[in-house]
């Protein structure tokens, strides 16, 4: 495939998704805790409309609230945050991972809010283009497949 020629490095989330989405790239993509799926606790696997809907606003309406044993949007931040502050090599480097994960990257490199989280949308096989340089971090693009390839 083209665009695995032209991909310095790899990275991809620790699910089966990310493996096979890699796979079907051609790229050697190696795993990164980082880029691991948003945890939702007990509510993994359930639709929307068998929880509580109290507890799905308050989660929604702020950042800091995690499912009962996930984690909450802050959180992830974090880890996304930490991951980018660690660089990566020179040249076209891709991650694949989730689209809540894509989301918060784009909240990280943009230094928005953990409440802009819902005001992102990303669909399946959607491409974050960002370029870091030190501490500058800037949004190119978020494009759909087949867009980016």
């Amino acid at each position: 495939m083209a665009t695995a020629r032209r991909v310095r490095a790899a990275e991809r989330g620790e699910f089966s998704a990310a493996v096979t989405t890699a796979r079907a790239l051609g790229l050697d993509a190696r795993p990164e805790p980082a880029w691991r799926q948003r945890d939702y606790g007990d509510w993994s696997g359930q639709c929307l409309t068998d929880l509580p809907s109290a507890e799905i606003a308050g989660w929604i309406a702020a950042p800091q609230s995690a499912p009962p044993g996930g984690e909450s949007v802050d959180e992830v931040v974090q880890r996304v945050d930490r991951r980018l502050r660690r660089g990566f090599a020179d040249g076209l480097h891709v991650v694949v991972t989730s689209a809540d994960v894509v989301r918060v990257a784009a909240l990280v490199v943009l230094g928005a809010p953990g409440t802009s989280y819902g005001a992102i949308d990303v669909a399946p096989l959607d491409a974050l283009e960002v370029t870091l340089n030190g501490d500058r971090r800037a949004l190119r693009s978020l494009r759909p497949y087949p867009d980016w390839l």
